[in-house]
């Protein structure tokens, strides 16, 4: 899986970069952004992105790789063909989101604020930048192994899509606080408790997701994230709406505990039905606990 899933990431992250841009003028960052969307999916030409974006970027690592565009379309193009089909309906799909982003929010401000404007709009957003990379994940596990997981596919599909978008839902409501003061609202701040109580229920969905893959790389790696997510939804729910003015996140004590408790249970084979309830309960932060009774070393600090 690593080739196309690293592939991925790495696509992604190239438009996120030119998406996020955000002292660039925005028709530049769209039609930058359009074009990456017709090499990704049309074998358009690279565009020469290290000259457009250079004075607009700081961060080291998005330097090197808007600097590497050619290279990374073309191991896209090079991937063999069944990746290659499914890197490019992921990528639609996020690219897709992106530039909806930039054409609702883009010129977003305090003094225009702008919203999405139903809980339609929030769901259709939500998989066009993530729970299409659920559908993309089952697709190339089942092109690595056919015998992936105990489940039917549709089964799988329907499960890696509400996780993917059960994710960005704790993002968004993670990111309220740099958000609302910019202009930009993905949700009702006043119902930012029933998306998270929605992205609950698609975590657990994740958790039968990764109850059904048969390797334990692959069912740690999977089910990761929603252990992170369950720890960060108590985190906000705790913040007693903090998270409206500061940024409310796990530290990194808690996310090394985390994967602790999660590597330990997969490799010993133990259900992680329980460890994920503990870490949504208040005051988790506190419980102790080694061995095989409690957190087995994974109590979190909040």
């Amino acid at each position: 899986m690593r080739p196309a899933c690293g592939l991925g990431y790495l696509l992604a992250r190239l438009s996120d970069t030119v998406a996020d841009a955000a002292q660039a003028p925005l028709p530049q960052r769209q039609s930058w952004l359009q074009a990456l969307r017709d090499a990704y999916l049309h074998d358009g030409p690279a565009p020469d992105l290290s000259t457009a974006l250079d004075r607009w970027i700081s961060h080291p690592g998005e330097r090197v790789l808007i600097q590497r565009t050619a290279d990374c379309l073309a191991a896209l193009r090079a991937i063999d063909a069944p990746s290659r089909e499914a890197l490019r309906e992921v990528l639609d799909a996020i690219t897709r989101g992106q530039r909806l982003d930039l054409a609702h929010f883009g010129a977003a401000s305090p003094e225009t604020p702008r919203r999405l404007p139903s809980e339609d709009a929030v769901f259709a957003y939500a998989d066009d930048v993530a729970g299409c990379v659920g559908r993309f994940w089952t697709r190339i596990a089942l092109q690595a192994d056919p015998q992936f997981a105990s489940a039917p596919l549709d089964v799988m599909l329907a499960w890696g899509t509400r996780y993917g978008r059960a994710l960005q839902w704790i993002n968004i409501v993670r990111d309220l606080h740099e958000d609302l003061p910019r202009g930009r609202s993905y949700v009702d701040p006043e119902a930012a408790g029933a998306w998270l109580n929605r992205a609950e229920a698609g975590l657990r969905d994740g958790l039968r997701y990764a109850s059904q893959l048969r390797g334990r790389r692959l069912r740690m790696a999977t089910v990761l994230p929603a252990m992170i997510g369950a720890a960060t939804i108590r985190r906000l729910r705790e913040s007693d709406r903090d998270f409206l003015r500061t940024r409310i996140k796990i530290s990194r004590k808690e996310a090394g505990a985390i994967v602790r408790g999660v590597l330990w249970r997969v490799v010993w084979n133990r259900p992680l039905e329980a460890y994920f309830e503990s870490l949504l309960q208040p005051n988790a932060a506190n419980s102790g606990g080694t061995g095989a009774s409690k957190a087995s070393g994974t109590s979190v600090t909040g």
